[in-house]
């Protein structure tokens, strides 16, 4: 079971711990000038130990979390502030919250507060010890895919040489000209079943690398993809989480291509 879910059965404790201490009839008389709370002992004794749950699961693991987080060796001054602070606030909070003000033995408080620094420190070394052993690792993976070219901005690059300036794009239009760049590049490539199939690419992902005229041309798409893995060898989970992914477009085409005008 984690951490966070002890915190969350602590939290239905307190609750069922709150609507005890409010529920339970209190007699009070009146004596040099104080009010004195009158309950047999084994309901003080319950009482107690149902606020004492409800210190170490909620605000021990709380601020258990919180330390479990910080990094102790960089500054001393600043982990004990960040000790100190969340602990007193925590603990005004939860005095509010559970009606702790209902405890007239000053024991009882003097009790709760060791209790609750106690689970601080149990807890923070807990955590600690839970957090170095999940490894944290950061890579990048690189995946490539390769597609025969046939056109390339309308050009037909299986077939261009260093002399051709004819007509022909599927069976229409010129190959001389100008090769259009403003946002989009064109292109049909061969899948595996050899068909035509239409593409388009936006040109600022893409580059052009110029191969001999004897080579094929092709296009390569590299897909990149950082990732972060948490391997948590505590329970041998292992969680992997996408930072960032995109592609680039490379497209080899012949030199006879340069020909032509890259606007």
């Amino acid at each position: 079971m984690g951490f966070w879910e002890l915190w969350f059965i602590g939290i239905g404790i307190s609750i069922v711990t709150r609507i005890a201490i409010d529920g339970l009839t209190v007699e009070t008389f009146w004596k040099d000038n104080y009010y004195i709370e009158v309950r047999s002992k084994s309901t003080q004794a319950i009482m107690n130990v149902l606020v004492i749950i409800c210190i170490i699961l909620v605000g021990g693991i709380a601020n258990g979390m919180w330390l479990g987080s910080c990094e102790s060796e960089e500054n001393v001054l600043a982990y004990i502030l960040a000790a100190i602070i969340p602990a007193c606030f925590t603990y005004v909070v939860g005095y509010s919250l559970l009606g702790l003000k209902h405890f007239s033995n000053p024991v009882s408080h003097l009790i709760f507060v060791v209790v609750f620094i106690i689970s601080i420190i149990g807890w923070t070394i807990t955590i600690c010890d839970y957090n170095r052993n999940i490894e944290t690792i950061t890579e990048t993976t690189i995946t490539t895919e390769e597609r025969k070219l046939l056109y390339f901005c309308n050009i037909p690059v299986q077939e261009i040489s260093g002399q051709n300036s004819g007509s022909s794009f599927l069976g229409t239009g010129s190959i001389s000209g100008k090769i259009s760049t403003s946002n989009e590049l064109s292109y049909w490539y061969a899948n595996e079943n050899n068909e035509g199939k239409y593409g388009s690419v936006n040109a600022s992902i893409s580059k052009i690398v110029f191969i001999s005229n004897e080579e094929k041309p092709y296009l390569e798409i590299v897909s990149y993809s950082t990732y972060t893995k948490k391997l948590n060898h505590n329970n041998g989970k292992e969680d992997i989480k996408i930072n960032k992914e995109w592609k680039e477009y490379i497209f080899y085409l012949p030199e006879a291509i340069m020909q032509y005008s890259l606007d």
